[in-house]
């Protein structure tokens, strides 16, 4: 009876469950456009403070005081660089936000957008402000890019939508720009066309996957616009981008700043960029092919990022990281049954922020019998074996980097050379497995990647962009003198302050050392504007002998391979003797793995030069021969060339700018500065002029201000202003059962948003003036 009795209660309370939603479904007063608050999971405690100097901000948190040094050096010039390319000034200070890694920029609210718009039919005036977000990744050419990229976007905004209130109300209506437009821009400025972006393109253009300009705009608009600002950059002059978006935001049209600068339609425009591109790279392709080898991945995923292919000391095993829109997987292959299995994977996926494609990092045992997995979690850094067929992994903590850009073992299985980040700059270490100690072998400001023992373990081989071969010596607090990557040699037993340089290329890339035997050292390099395979002798020969014989090491360089894509990655297997490369061919990662090349020392084989290399070889060797040499100054129109005055009536269509509409500010007085040399500034291709070509005030006269600490501060983040029916403020609305709804009829509603600086803190004001 008793039991009868729930059955039934649970029968009733279930009806009334089923039934109660819909009856007071009245009472949510705001439906489907109910408000929620969005914050990002912050598993660190971020304590700011900053430096203020003249034109900008660097605001830092603790380990990032040498990165704002380094920004607060660099950063006036590139400003400077990305205002003479726009022709135009920034409009107030700009606020560059330093993390030490990406990981910690991904915990940042900044840049978070809440749901107003999305209640809001008449949609709503975003204030842009001039906070530049920049991250550490090792690299310090890539934070200059970040300042480029960042500052590149502040002057788009202010430029097309004005730089206050006012003229953003007036703007944000009338002008639409699509998203290759703008990214492409930014991307371009801050990157300019270098190796990376010639080789996607090469591949797109070859296996058919860019036919039409809007083949790109579907999953990469950044990419489209990027090489579609090559193409008008290197056909109709960089004069041509500082009128494009002047025309653009007069006419609020991209099609007319097109028509008026160009003399083009967008559609013919991209007909011509397809035309330009085939011919480019089908003259680049004759004489080359692609690496061949046993495949490791059978069917690679189109749109899966593959990296990180390490194989295993006896051969059999490989292994390998997909990454999937943020969300990563470790997979260890069996190269004989041809079958892959998963051991790790974590992340996960998101299409507003950017993958960190920075971990997880894998090296193998030199014993084989485990695979270590280098892995970011929740901020923080872990270590974990994973044995090959057990299902369980060994995790151990790993906190004493900020971040972990590359390691491997020493042969004897008890040490790892690591390069890591500490206090802002990547050196390299040695972590002891078993002590858990480390210590810093170069402790400098220069970068240095790629860390790998030889085979004996006297000596470690690693790619820097270091001007200079000792070891202690700082001074170049800006890294004005680095240039390109090259390999050196450090003597780990015993201790030498003094690196042998392995190469020396003011043109090219060298990275991914591998060692093959005592004598030999196997590395890619772009020397010929793709990255290949070569190999480098050392060997010693007897300089003088005074008592004792006295001698110099001698370096001689081989390339290996001529193949018509990137070679990404690679590593050895020193007991079965194979070779694992990956490379990206006809829109999929290849993951390979051969029998070890034969090593051929023929002074004759050189791979041609791409046409980038070949730009880049001549810009050099004039640049070499004039140093001192002005660069020609654009002549405006009426002005006359040769002594002869100029028609006005006449418009010359071949050679014209436009004619600023912002007052050229009156020189500065300020100390004189001076260009400093470097033979690698040649290879840059950036659009604007890098850090390594840039003018740089005297560094001694350099002074860091004040240290202050960060106070919570509010600006503008939206304005709205319309004419509509809806509610200021949420009123309650009783259940009564009939039909009723309360309209308030027509109003005019002001509300504004105002948020701190590091958008943790949100107001939002507004009032409503009935009309009707």
């Amino acid at each position: 009876m008793i039991l009868q009795i729930s059955r039934i209660f649970i029968a009733v309370l279930t009806a009334l469950f089923m039934i109660i939603p819909t009856e007071l479904s009245a009472q949510f007063y705001q439906g489907y456009q109910m408000d929620f608050g969005k914050n990002r999971v912050q598993y660190n405690d971020f304590y700011w403070t900053f430096y203020r100097f003249k034109n900008f901000d660097t605001y830092f948190y603790v380990g990032g005081k040498d990165l704002a040094e380094f920004v607060g050096r660099t950063a006036d010039g590139e400003i400077e660089a990305v205002e003479k390319l726009f022709d135009y000034r920034t409009n107030g200070r700009l606020q560059f936000m330093i993390f030490n890694r990406y990981s910690d920029l991904k915990q940042t609210n900044i840049g978070l957008e809440g749901d107003e718009m999305m209640g809001n039919t008449g949609g709503l005036t975003r204030v842009l402000g001039n906070k530049v977000l920049i991250y550490f990744d090792g690299d310090h050419e890539h934070l200059r890019q970040q300042i480029r990229a960042g500052v590149a976007q502040v002057l788009f905004h202010q430029l097309l939508y004005g730089g206050n209130i006012k003229d953003r109300l007036q703007t944000a209506v009338l002008l639409t720009i699509p998203p290759w437009f703008e990214q492409g821009l930014i991307s371009y400025v801050a990157k300019g066309w270098g190796v990376e972006q010639d080789n996607q393109m090469r591949d797109g253009i070859l296996s058919g996957k860019y036919t039409r300009f809007n083949r790109l705009l579907e999953g990469e608009s950044e990419f489209a616009g990027h090489s579609m600002w090559h193409y008008i950059a290197q056909t109709y002059g960089t004069t041509s981008i500082a009128n494009l978006l002047y025309m653009t935001r007069i006419n609020r049209s991209i099609e007319s700043g097109f028509n008026y600068v160009l003399g083009v339609n967008l559609k013919r425009l991209t007909s011509n960029w397809l035309l330009y591109n085939q011919k480019y790279y089908q003259n680049d392709e004759k004489g080359r092919s692609l690496p061949s080898g046993e495949m490791v991945v059978g069917k690679p995923k189109s749109g899966r990022i593959y990296s990180n292919l390490r194989v295993s000391p006896d051969g059999n095993l490989a292994s390998y990281v997909t990454n999937d829109m943020g969300k990563y997987k470790v997979f260890i292959a069996d190269l004989k049954k041809g079958k892959s299995k998963r051991v790790a994977k974590g992340g996960y996926k998101s299409n507003q922020q950017k993958a960190d494609l920075s971990f997880p990092l894998v090296a193998w045992h030199p014993s084989g019998q485990y695979l270590t997995v280098m892995k970011e979690k929740k901020g923080k850094i872990w270590m974990d074996y994973h044995k090959p067929g057990k299902r369980k992994a060994e995790k151990n903590k790993f906190f004493y980097f900020d971040k972990v850009l590359d390691f491997s073992y020493a042969p004897n299985g008890q040490d790892i050379v690591l390069s890591g980040i500490q206090n802002g700059q990547s050196d390299i270490f040695v972590f002891n497995v078993r002590s858990k100690t480390s210590q810093n072998l170069t402790e400098d400001l220069y970068d240095d990647m790629d860390p790998v023992f030889s085979a004996d373990g006297k000596h470690i081989y690693f790619s820097s962009a270091r001007s200079i071969d000792t070891l202690g010596i700082d001074n170049d607090r800006s890294l004005s003198g680095a240039g390109n990557f090259d390999i050196f040699q450090m003597d780990f037993s015993p201790r030498s302050k003094v690196l042998k340089r392995i190469t020396s290329t003011p043109l090219a890339n060298e990275i991914h050392p591998l060692p093959l035997d005592s004598g030999r050292l196997l590395y890619l390099s772009d020397a010929n504007g793709i990255y290949n395979r070569y190999v480098a002798g050392i060997d010693s020969v007897i300089s003088f002998i005074d008592t004792t014989e006295h001698y110099r090491y001698t370096v001689q360089n081989y390339p290996q391979s001529d193949f018509s894509r990137n070679i990404d990655d690679h590593d050895i297997s020193f007991r079965r003797n194979k070779y694992a490369s990956m490379h990206f061919a006809d829109g999929k990662y290849r993951l390979q793995v051969a029998p070890m090349p034969a090593i051929t020392n023929d002074q004759a084989f050189s791979p041609a030069n791409t046409q980038l290399r070949q730009l880049s070889a001549k810009s050099y060797l004039k640049d070499k021969r004039n140093p001192s040499q002005p660069k020609a100054a654009v002549v405006a129109p009426g002005t006359p060339a040769s002594g002869t005055p100029a028609d006005s009536s006449k418009i010359d269509i071949d050679n014209y700018v436009f004619q600023s509409e912002f007052m050229k500010p009156k020189p500065k007085k300020e100390p004189k500065k001076e260009i400093l040399p470097d033979p690698a500034a040649a290879a840059d291709t950036s659009l604007v002029p890098t850090g390594k070509s840039v003018s740089v005030a005297n560094p001694d006269s350099f002074m860091l201000p004040k240290q202050r600490n960060y106070d919570i501060a509010f600006s503008t983040d939206y304005f709205i202003t319309q004419l509509d029916n809806s509610l200021q403020n949420s009123t309650y609305q009783a259940f009564t059962g009939d039909a009723f709804y309360f309209d308030p009829g027509l109003n005019v509603l002001i509300r504004i948003g105002v948020n701190d600086l590091m958008n943790d803190y949100k107001i939002t004001e507004g009032s409503v003036f009935q009309v009707i």
